[in-house]
């Protein structure tokens, strides 16, 4: 597994949530020409946690810059630019609660 992979899987296994520009902001060079969020850490994520979602969600992911296709999330992954504001709320007893705005 690469350096940043690894990394990457520590310090999000627990509940990831990516922060992104909403997609009614001038995110066209984030999201758009730098590609965010990549399909292959949405999938490392997804393969590296074993939390679910409540309810899977079909999102758009980078393949490459400005290409971007379709992904069902089903694991509790969470962005800005996909779910709006998330709020996570951690409890003792790995009692985890996540709000989103939409």
């Amino acid at each position: 597994m690469k350096r940043t992979s690894a990394v990457l899987v520590l310090l999000l296994a627990a509940l990831p949530a990516l922060s992104q520009p909403a997609p009614s902001m001038t995110a066209h060079f984030i999201n758009v020409g730098q590609a965010h969020p990549r399909r292959y850490t949405v999938e490392l994520l997804a393969s590296n946690i074993t939390r679910n979602r409540s309810q899977p969600k079909t999102v758009m992911v980078a393949t490459r810059a400005e290409e971007f296709n379709p992904l069902t999330v089903r694991r509790a992954i969470y962005a800005t630019g996909w779910d709006g504001t998330v709020r996570v709320v951690a409890r003792a007893a790995n009692s985890i609660s996540v709000f989103r705005e939409h």
